[in-house]
């Protein structure tokens, strides 16, 4: 320990602290057994703490494992201060259901009249509504059940906070089989539409999605074909610009207005 001392001086090192758990490590299923310390730390130079000022480290609960995980992120000024509405956060998983192109369709048009910006929102009300009913709120009980965890962990040592620590992992075992459950179940139903297991069936469509990705033409609004990659970018602009004036003239005005400035 002295001679990691040293070397942290020699190295000009220092601990950035935690937020969190305080302990990184524990072992042991009862009180003659039971240790714990705190072996895992972020340290960096004060060359690097001038390049990230607002950096912070959060230990998350110890769960499947001696050592705890950890994280470093950069807390900007702006989340303290973010207010209004809440921030929406798009699921990818959401598109395993074929319903919530469904509720897209029906959301859309019942904001008829309203900008943009509104009628976004309007979806994401609605998005997250259905997500909610149809997914099941887990990752919230998921968190919710953590953070108890993590509560029960910075106590002293003690038969009950042991016995009550192995009833949330349980807790937690059981809402993250659900999760696992959930798309076992979906990728059984994918391989059935969709092909086997082999590494040329999954080859095939890795190189399938990354064809699809690629624009290789574009047909604009007077019927013609463009293959020419240097004249996508003013094409796309004209058929946004068609799509936009039909819907929300208004809009599209100020949107164009924004691309003539850039």
């Amino acid at each position: 320990m002295d001679a990691f001392r040293e070397t942290l001086d020699d190295c000009a090192l220092r601990d950035l602290g935690y937020c969190g758990n305080k302990f990184t490590w524990q072992r042991g299923k009862s009180m003659r057994t039971f240790v714990r310390e705190r072996l895992d730390r972020v340290v960096a130079t004060d060359a690097w703490c001038e390049l990230f000022p607002t950096v912070q480290v959060t230990n998350f609960p110890i769960y499947a494992s001696d050592h705890l995980a950890l994280i470093i992120k950069e807390c900007g000024s702006e989340e303290g201060q973010r207010g209004g509405r809440k921030q929406f956060c798009f699921e990818p998983f959401w598109l395993s259901e074929a319903w919530c192109g469904e509720v897209v369709k029906e959301a859309w048009p019942e904001l008829e009249g309203e900008n943009v910006e509104e009628r976004i929102h309007g979806c994401s009300v609605k998005l997250t509504s259905w997500a909610s009913r149809t997914f099941g709120d887990i990752k919230r009980r998921l968190r919710e059940k953590e953070d108890d965890l993590m509560r029960w962990q910075k106590r002293e040592p003690s038969t009950d906070m042991l016995n009550r620590c192995r009833s949330i992992v349980k807790e937690v075992d059981g809402l993250r089989m659900q999760v696992e459950t959930y798309w076992y179940t979906r990728a059984k139903r994918l391989e059935l539409r969709d092909g086997d297991k082999n590494k040329t069936y999954f080859h095939h469509k890795a190189k399938q999605r990354r064809k699809k990705n690629r624009i290789e033409r574009l047909e604009g609004p007077d019927g013609r074909v463009c293959t020419e990659e240097r004249k996508f970018a003013t094409l796309l602009k004209h058929i946004l610009a068609s799509f936009l004036a039909r819907t929300v003239p208004w809009e599209s005005m100020r949107l164009l207005g924004v691309w003539n400035q850039s």
